[in-house]
């Protein structure tokens, strides 16, 4: 991720105008690398440039927390990604009943 990261700066001082497909990658990026916080991170600098962000960046950041054995923080991406009007589909319900699973709690 830091390498996605240093990307990320050296497009900002290139003037390269990013959209959200860039920002969709830098969270991508996080969420594979099990970096949780830089994802949740990406997602806030998505939609403070945006306003909002697709449905593939909320499930990358749910995927992260699940990934990282978190479901109550997965659990509680989902709930924020429904308070901001973004229909969760089936990966977003899979990655948080995958989350509990991985816990154990089933």
């Amino acid at each position: 991720t830091k390498s996605a990261a240093k990307w990320y700066t050296c497009m900002q001082e290139g003037s390269v105008r990013l959209n959200a497909k860039t920002f969709g990658k830098l969270i991508e990026a996080a969420a594979k690398g099990g970096d949780v916080s830089v994802a949740c991170d990406w997602l806030g600098a998505f939609t403070s440039e945006f306003g909002s962000a697709d449905p593939v960046a909320w499930n990358a950041v749910v995927d992260a927390c699940a990934k990282a054995g978190k479901p109550a923080e997965a659990a509680a991406w989902f709930e924020r990604m429904e308070a901001a009007r973004m229909a969760p589909d089936q990966v977003t319900f899979s990655s948080v009943a995958n989350a509990y699973a991985q816990s154990g709690d089933v």
